[in-house]
């Protein structure tokens, strides 16, 4: 048998090891059978004994494990936090969708071709009390910012694909559809309601009080996020959003004309207070107002 092991007061004890785990390994390897031999066997027990005697009462020791506590600690409360923030950001999320409103599934098939609607096209301002179907307003929507393919594309072409567009709707008498101004969005062809109300004489007022704003049951505004175009193109993303403004108004003059409405393009009115009638982003710059209804 070797000489017996000397014996260290467990609180008089002082580590000298500048780490916890070159600390922990000093303290495992004395007790690790590989550094034992078989007839050591007997001081083997004595020695875990100690060593666990000696990591429950060193300083140093009961420092490192109660970082280690910490640590811990704050590591389920990180994640209890995240986890918290992704429950909530779902729970708002289903919430705002529960809010949207689907819209009836657009016609690819009209009643007329499109030379008919090309040759019978006109500007109409001049707008009869009759209210709208909530179908012939999600086949306008459509027409200007629809989704017709799986990867996206839409109605209307942008430039690589960035669709900078955003399409609101003033609705002031729409069957089945309260007053208010909504957002539409193409993919799931749905309408998000951003605000209650009838907005079309304040909407009036900031076009130059032009009458017909006022008198349509409805009117799509055109709104451009010129950022989205400009990551890419720079300076010329204003040209190219405008540009596409124009192509998505056409496809609402024609679809109008198919459907035996009647439409006009507004481009007089007051930035700043368009915006802030409709309560728009600071991004979403308005581009274009379409009053839309039956020609009187």
């Amino acid at each position: 048998m070797n000489p017996a092991i000397p014996m260290r007061s467990p609180r008089t004890h002082s580590c000298s090891t500048a780490t916890p785990n070159a600390h922990r390994r000093r303290m495992i390897s004395s007790v690790e059978p590989a550094n034992l031999k078989l007839s050591e066997s007997g001081e083997l027990a004595e020695r875990a004994r100690r060593a666990w005697q000696h990591r429950g009462n060193c300083d140093l020791c009961a420092h490192y494990c109660h970082i280690d506590r910490l640590e811990t600690i704050k590591s389920a409360v990180r994640v209890a936090i995240l986890f918290l923030g992704l429950t909530a950001a779902w729970g708002i999320n289903c919430m705002e969708r529960d809010q949207d409103i689907d819209l009836p599934e657009p016609s690819v098939a009209g009643d007329i071709s499109l030379e008919a609607a090309i040759g019978e096209r006109r500007s109409v301002r001049d707008f009869s009390k009759r209210s709208l179907s909530l179908a012939d307003v999600a086949q306008l929507l459509w027409a200007a910012q629809g989704v017709t393919s799986r990867d996206g594309g839409r109605t209307a072409p942008s430039a690589r694909a960035l669709y900078p567009l955003e399409i609101y709707l003033v609705a002031g008498d729409v069957d089945s559809l309260p007053a208010g101004l909504y957002r539409y969005l193409p993919r799931g062809h749905r309408l998000q309601l951003i605000s209650e109300g009838d907005l079309r004489k304040p909407l009036a007022r900031a076009a130059l009080d032009q009458s017909w704003v006022r008198r349509a049951p409805a009117v799509l505004i055109v709104a451009g996020v010129y950022e989205r175009s400009a990551k890419k193109y720079g300076e010329r993303a204003r040209r190219y959003t405008r540009i596409e403004t124009g192509h998505a108004a056409q496809n609402v003059y024609l679809q109008a004309t198919a459907l035996g409405l009647g439409t006009v393009i507004v481009g007089a009115f007051e930035d700043t207070e368009v915006q802030g009638v409709l309560g728009l982003p600071a991004d979403h710059a308005p581009l274009a107002l379409m009053p839309v209804g039956h020609p009187r």
